[in-house]
């Protein structure tokens, strides 16, 4: 688990698979700004539901370039798979977060 504690803190949700949550204080942003290798996966199916990403003219129909899928309401954070330099974080509370960082 990543947790920003107490004080300014930075969080990267990026090449690793964890829970990133914010328990202190201070002014802390969440940042996905260097999650951009391998970039994500389409994942439509449960438990994801992740968006017809084919529907978007000019988006890259293959996850390189993609760079990373946030969606704080379902609490995720996706750059692709983890051995490949990327990560799949689950449980993001963004919403403890002053600022929150993509690409």
């Amino acid at each position: 688990m990543l947790d920003g504690e107490e004080g300014n803190d930075l969080v990267r949700g990026d090449a690793t698979i964890d829970r990133i949550e914010n328990t202190g204080g201070g002014f802390d942003t969440l940042s996905y700004a260097t999650g951009v290798t391998p970039g994500f996966f389409n994942r439509p199916n449960f438990p994801y539901f992740f968006p017809d990403f084919s529907e978007y003219e000019g988006f890259p129909q293959s996850p390189a370039g993609r760079g990373a899928y946030i969606d704080l309401e379902a609490g995720r954070g996706d750059n692709g798979r983890a051995p490949d330099g990327g990560g799949f974080d689950e449980e993001v509370g963004g919403e403890a977060f002053d600022v929150v960082r993509g690409r």
